[in-house]
C-alpha cells in the first residue's frame, strides 16, 4: 500500500506509444468516464485471458483522452472492492489476479500521460515488489531497472518528499539486493556504490537511513568501502 503522498505530485516526461490528434480523442464527462471504467473493468473480471485484455486496452487507447484514462486508473481499486462486496462478485483476491490487475493499472496510467505517470511508477514499484523471485525473476529485474532509469534524471531534491528520489532509492536498493542474491557480488557492487553515493548527497534523515539499509543488506560492501560510511560511526 502507498501513502497519499506517493500518489500525489510528480511530473515526468511521457512519450505516447500511439500518435493521434487531440480532436481524435473522445473527451468524456463524468458519467461517460464511469461507463469507460465499467467497460474496462467488466472485461478484466470476465476474461481469463491476459493477452485479450491487453489487446482490448491497446485497441481503444487512442479513442479516449488522457484525463479519462487517469480516471479509470484511479478508480480501479474502488471498482474491484465494490465488485467483490456484491453478491455476484467474481474477482478473486489471489496473488495472480492481483499481479494482473496491477499490470493493467500500470498500463492504463501509462495511457494517461504526463500527469499520471507518477502513479504508473508507483504501481510498477509495487508490482515489482510482489513478483515472485522464482516464477517472475526476469520481469522483476526489468521492472526495477526501468524504475531506476526513468526516475533518476527526474529527481529535483534528494529528500524523501521528492517522489522521484523516493522511487529511485527504493527501486535501486531492491535491484542491488536482488542482484547480489541471484548473480554475484561484483555485479551488485556498482549498484550499491551508486546508492551509497546518492545517499551521501541526500538531505535530512534520508542519508543515514539509506546508508544503514546498505549496511544491513550488504555488509561486505561496507567492509570494502568503509570511507563512504564514516558518518555512521557511533550510530
Amino acid at each position: 500500500m502507498f501513502t497519499q503522498f506517493e500518489i500525489g505530485n510528480l511530473k515526468i516526461i511521457y512519450k505516447p506509444t500511439k500518435k493521434c490528434k487531440l480532436s481524435d480523442m473522445k473527451q468524456l464527462n463524468q458519467e461517460e468516464k464511469k461507463e469507460l471504467l465499467n467497460k474496462v473493468m467488466t472485461k478484466i473480471v470476465q476474461s481469463q485471458n491476459y493477452q485479450d485484455i491487453i489487446i482490448l486496452l491497446d485497441s481503444i487507447n487512442a479513442n479516449y483522452d488522457e484525463e479519462s484514462w487517469e480516471y479509470v486508473g484511479d478508480n480501479m481499486p474502488a471498482w474491484i472492492e465494490e465488485e467483490q462486496s456484491s453478491v455476484k462478485g467474481s474477482f478473486s483476491n489471489n496473488i495472480f489476479d492481483t499481479i494482473s490487475l496491477m499490470d493493467y493499472q500500470m498500463k492504463i496510467f501509462g495511457f494517461a500521460g504526463e500527469s499520471a505517470l507518477h502513479k504508473k511508477l508507483l504501481v510498477q514499484l509495487g508490482l515489482a515488489n510482489i513478483y515472485s523471485d522464482q516464477s517472475g525473476l526476469g520481469r522483476k529485474f526489468e521492472l526495477y531497472e526501468e524504475l531506476v532509469a526513468v526516475s533518476y534524471p527526474l529527481i529535483k531534491d534528494n529528500c524523501e518528499t521528492d517522489i522521484m528520489h523516493y522511487i529511485y532509492t527504493r527501486a535501486l536498493n531492491r535491484l542491488a539486493d536482488l542482484t547480489q542474491y541471484w548473480c554475484i557480488e561484483e555485479a551488485a557492487e556498482e549498484l550499491w556504490l551508486r546508492l551509497a553515493n546518492h545517499a551521501l548527497v541526500s538531505e535530512g534523515d534520508e542519508k543515514t537511513a539509506t546508508l544503514k539499509i546498505i549496511q544491513h543488506n550488504a555488509p561486505w560492501f561496507v567492509e570494502r568501502n568503509g570511507e563512504l560510511f564514516v558518518s555512521l560511526d557511533g550510530n
